[in-house]
């Protein structure tokens, strides 16, 4: 795993992956973040949960949560369109990610 691969996690597990692109922010798919909630694949409300994430390359660090950026929810259009959701992490990524 490089150092800016996530993994967003569920209730029942592994749900999709991420990436790091700031020390507090991970970008990801919406349709990621809807199955690591529990809510149809396609639900298009900028989701209010947390979400949980680790980094594969810094083993042994404790999981850390996130939450939909207020203007980072491209969710699943019509059109197929979208399907983005920016990640604002509650902490700072784990050291050596």
């Amino acid at each position: 795993m490089r150092p800016w691969s996530a993994r967003v996690h569920g209730a029942g597990g592994i749900c999709g992956a991420a990436v790091l692109i700031t020390e507090h922010h991970v970008l990801t798919c919406a349709h990621v973040v809807n199955a690591a909630l529990g809510r149809p694949p396609t639900a298009t409300t900028r989701p209010e949960s947390l979400i949980n994430l680790d980094f594969p390359a810094a083993p042994g660090t404790p999981r850390v949560q996130a939450a939909v950026a207020e203007d980072g929810w491209f969710p699943i259009e019509p059109d197929e369109r979208g399907d983005i959701a920016i990640l604002h992490l509650t902490t700072p990524s784990p050291t050596g990610t």
